[in-house]
């Protein structure tokens, strides 16, 4: 609060008798001295005698009316002096005390017309000339009144007061260091001049010398202690100097000196917010209110204090008072557009902001706030052009930059936008959000590394960040750091416990994991806290089907999409569970869905073929796969799914190139690689198929079934003259039953070969070729040089078509069990063995199998004796025979031993064809030696190749192929015909 200083001047006497004027002036000069040495109840009671002696004595109702104004009461003041320019109107001290009354009445126009006066008839009078610059600059007219301050100066060079007002208008015209300069001039000429020292605290505060102004005030509070305003304006200066304690000691006094002090009521209420007391402040800003109800920034601030308390509405009402008041205030637009941005009332916090800016166009917070709101509008274009103009007006305000960059990540510039946050960052190196955004911007881009690198800095600058922690561990996850990424998650958690995203994502690592049971607890605290959150339903059903519970799994997904009907994932999910759950047209149908709500859902493209390819539509399967492909051309599963229909649909020439380009992509590709080899060894490229089956032991199928042994794995490199070699089975019986016949080459290299075989086959293979010792899954080990499990051993003696080992018989019962059987079956007719059914719902039984009544037209010739060798499943279809079909059993007792195929291989040698699916069965009978004939389904198992009736493996062995998927009726036909032949022969 600047200080003005007023002057009053005094008249002089008019002509009179000698007699009278000598008694007259006497007694004037005696009021005068009195009223000079403020005694001004004697100094009145001598005015007044004179004028009841002389009514019309204008300088004894001058001095009246002086006398008035220095005791408060400038409205009498105005009236005696008027009556004394009436009397005497050329009278200039007369009008410039009349003056000074007006201005304390406010009437600052009327005040600067009576100066004007008193300078046209006096104009060397520098007192009129100052108070006429005091009325003007309570008039705003700063230069006006700066020229007046200027001309009394030069009228008399030594008029403190001049240069005091002076300094305050050069102040109001924000010209700081002329004011300092001029106030330094006054103090100069009146060095205990408090009201100068006062404002020269002010003139430095303006310079920022926050130090030296409080000594200024100091000085002004030493000369006149009970000055309120110096007291009030030192309490801002400590304030600028971050001292709000010492500010508030500072306004007390202020207050105390003078209670209605309202702007002392107001700056100490700005301390007590600054200091985080809030609830105080709100009583200082109300008592400001009280005291100056029309206080536009009070109300200002009360709302600012409001909204830190939480009382957004409250706020709000308090920002519309301050607007009512002074619908000019900027500030009071800018803090309303800020609480409506609480109070998520974006557009119309937006229109605040514009009006703010409109009042105040260089206020850079207001744009940087409009930008925030244009963001939440999903203006994004128009935000960053804000937050531009923002930095436009203050090019060093980082968070403007760092929004800025949000803004470009938003308009998916995200190149601008790293360049934007690192600007932030190099303006304010310890802003943690600048760093957070940055590394989000980062992890957009799949730069896990760099992103972590950003997360781990803004964690550094801010332990508390729990989204930086979040965040960290989403990165962690993309760089397959699970068990990491878990414990940023567990510290995002632990800064905020209702952390709903951080639960969930935390089950996401944990099934990346799998740990899927835990992964499900986690997504169930996610769903507690935000029951509605659709994702985290889809990823639980995610862990649910991992843990086979295919049911929960889809009521989970089906809660997913009733949360959210247009969320394409849980579609996506649903139609995989489904297909587990063998529901292949249901899960078509999801997936279908989901491409219809995301037409560029690259996964359920690719995962809509493998149900057309589930429901046998290896055509329709490709063209899906094509569209995975068409929209993601380096989405490797895609072009794996591909080769896999392709080759349902025997086109494997075309599916090794989709196999080659998937392995291109993912080098690592496990399934790829092993299904390639797959495909190459049906084709009889032997040397690259069997080097690709090695991949088997990395497949989720393989990989828990792999040994681990002390001595080194042999394949075909290493001499085995002399050493002993462990040979073992590692898949089903008929893999075994198929490849344990590389136990004699191996003992041909001069090795002593003991064979693993599964404990129920130790009985059948016990007098197997090449086998120095036969131990049953389980045995002790006894020590030896080597290991190689019996699928491997192809690859390791170079096994090409030409020279597989395929002399047979490699196995045989015992001829004590063969009588017997031969006894039981009796003789006559074609004794004809059938089997049908592998193991039910075994993926690798798709296909394979047929109905038992595929048999019937086989069972009416004459002759033929159709013989079960079925067992487990596929042994009810006998209770359902037709009438005319008869099919022998051979009694509860076939094969109810503990060693498995014991009779099955003793009834085989005693039949004279057996007819199979594929399954150990074939095997048995084909390394038995006997006739036997395979039912294939139309792209079987590699080991039987495409084409011929023949197999490499078994020379006994006929070959019987679909000539359309899943048709068996032509395969029987070819049976029947064949046996028509056989007979005929």
């Amino acid at each position: 609060m600047h200080a003005q200083s007023h002057h009053q001047t005094t008249a002089q006497g008019q002509q009179m008798p000698l007699s009278v004027v000598a008694r007259s002036q006497a007694k004037f000069d005696q009021a005068l001295a009195l009223h000079k040495h403020g005694q001004f109840a004697q100094a009145r009671e001598l005015y007044l005698q004179l004028l009841k002696a002389q009514p019309r004595h204008s300088d004894a109702l001058h001095l009246m009316g002086v006398l008035a104004y220095q005791t408060q009461n400038p409205t009498l003041a105005v009236e005696l002096i008027d009556q004394s320019l009436k009397i005497n109107p050329n009278n200039a001290a007369a009008y410039n005390n009349r003056g000074n009354a007006l201005q304390d009445l406010k009437q600052h126009r009327a005040a600067a017309d009576s100066y004007e006066h008193a300078i046209a008839l006096k104009p060397g009078l520098a007192e009129a000339h100052n108070n006429h610059g005091n009325a003007l600059k309570d008039l705003q007219l700063h230069l006006q009144a700066l020229r007046s301050y200027e001309r009394a100066i030069a009228l008399k060079p030594g008029l403190a007061d001049a240069y005091n007002n002076r300094g305050n208008t050069l102040l109001d015209l924000h010209r700081p260091q002329e004011a300092l300069e001029s106030l330094e001039q006054a103090l100069a000429l009146r060095p205990d001049y408090a009201q100068a020292y006062n404002n020269r605290g002010n003139a430095l505060r303006a310079l920022k010398q926050y130090v030296e102004a409080v000594r200024s005030y100091d000085n002004a509070i030493a000369l006149h202690s009970d000055d309120a305003d110096a007291y009030y304006n030192r309490g801002i200066a400590l304030q600028d100097l971050g001292k709000p304690q010492e500010a508030l000691d500072s306004y007390a006094q202020a207050i105390t000196l003078r209670p209605d002090h309202a702007e002392a009521h107001y700056n100490r209420g700005i301390a007590l917010k600054n200091l985080g007391q809030y609830q105080d402040a709100l009583k200082c800003y109300e008592q400001a209110i009280a005291l100056r109800p029309e206080h536009a920034d009070a109300y200002s601030n009360r709302g600012v204090a409001l909204q830190d308390m939480g009382q957004l509405q409250e706020a709000l009402q308090s920002y519309n008072e301050a607007i009512a008041r002074n619908p000019e205030l900027a500030q009071a637009h800018y803090n309303r557009g800020n609480v409506l941005q609480d109070l998520h009332e974006h557009a119309l916090a937006q229109k605040s902001f514009d009006r703010a800016i409109e009042l105040q166009p260089n206020n850079a917070k207001a744009h940087y706030n409009r930008g925030i709101a244009l963001k939440e509008l999903g203006l994004h274009t128009q935000a960053l052009a804000s937050y531009d103009q923002a930095i436009a007006l203050q090019p060093d305000f980082a968070d403007a930059y760092n929004n800025r960059g949000v803004a470009l990540q938003d308009l998916h510039r995200q190149q601008a936008a790293i360049q934007s946050f690192d600007a932030a960052i190099a303006l304010e190196p310890d802003l943690a959000q600048a760093h957070y955004n940055r590394g989000n911007v980062l992890q957009a881009l799949q730069k896990h590394a760099a992103a972590l690198e950003s997360y781990d800095r803004s964690i550094a600058l801010k332990s508390e960040y729990a989204d930086a922690h979040f965040n960290r561990g989403v990165a962690l996850e993309g760089l397959g750091r699970y068990p990491q990424a878990v414990a940023s998650y567990d510290r995002a958690i632990a800064l905020k416990a209702d952390y709903a995203r951080a639960h969930s994502n935390r089950g996401n690592a944990l099934q990346d994991l799998k740990q899927h049971l835990a992964a499900i607890q986690s997504y169930d605290r996610a769903i507690a806290i935000d029951p509605d959150c659709a994702e985290t339903y889809s990823n639980r059903g995610v862990a649910l089907q991992d843990m086979q519970h295919y049911e929960a799994a889809v009521k989970s997904y089906d809660k997913s999409i009733a949360l959210r009907p247009d969320l394409a994932e849980a579609y996506n999910n649903r139609g995989n569970t489904l297909r587990n759950l063998q529901q292949y047209q249901a899960a078509l149908e999801s997936f279908e869905k989901a491409i219809s709500l995301q037409p560029g859902y690259v996964q359920a493209y690719s995962n809509r073929g493998s149900a057309l390819e589930d429901l046998q539509q290896h055509m329709a399967a490709v063209q899906s796969y094509d569209m995975a492909i068409a929209l993601s051309p380096t989405y490797a599963e895609a072009h794996y799914n591909r080769a896999n229909a392709l080759k349902q649909l025997k086109r494997h020439r075309e599916a090794i190139q989709s196999y080659d380009k998937a392995i291109t992509l993912m080098p690592d590709y496990v399934q790829a690689h092993w299904n390639l080899s797959l495909c190459q060894l049906q084709l009889g490229d032997f040397e690259q198929g069997w080097r690709g089956y090695e991949w088997r032991w990395k497949s989720d199928d393989y990989r828990n079934a792999a040994r681990s042994f002390d001595t080194p794995l042999w394949l075909g490199i290493e001499p085995l003259r002399g050493k002993t070699i462990l040979l073992y089975g590692e898949q089903g019986l008929g893999d075994t039953l198929q490849f344990c016949r590389y136990a004699k080459p191996v003992a041909d290299l001069g090795a002593r070969v003991i064979l693993e075989v599964p404990q129920a086959l130790k009985g059948l293979l016990g007098h197997l070729a090449g086998v120095a010792q036969l131990l049953g899954r389980g045995d002790a080990l006894p020590d030896h040089d080597y290991h190689c499990p019996l699928m491997s051993l192809p690859l390791a003696l170079k096994t090409e078509l030409h020279n597989i080992p395929a002399a047979v018989p490699y196995l045989s019962s015992t001829q004590e069990r063969i009588a017997l059987w031969k006894q039981r079956l009796g003789p006559g007719g074609l004794k004809v063995g059938i089997n049908w059914q592998g193991r039910a719902g075994a993926k690798i039984d798709a296909g394979r199998s047929f109905a038992l009544k595929h048999f019937e037209r086989l069972a009416g010739m004459q002759g033929i004796r159709l013989i079960s060798l079925q067992k487990g499943d596929g042994v009810d279809q006998l209770l359902h025979l037709p009438a005319a079909m008869a099919v022998e059993l051979l009694g509860d007792g076939f094969d109810a031993g503990p060693n498995a195929f014991a009779d099955s291989a003793a009834v085989i040698q005693c039949l004279d064809l057996v007819i199979t699916s594929d399954t150990a069965v074939a095997h048995l009978a084909g390394a038995l030696d006997c006739p036997t004939w395979v039912a294939l389904k139309y792209v079987p198992d590699w080991r039987w190749m495409l084409e011929g009736e023949s197999s490499p493996w078994y020379p006994s062995m006929r070959l019987f192929r679909q000539q359309r998927m899943g048709e068996w009726d032509g395969v029987f036909e070819d049976m029947h015909a064949a046996l028509l032949a056989r007979n005929d022969k």
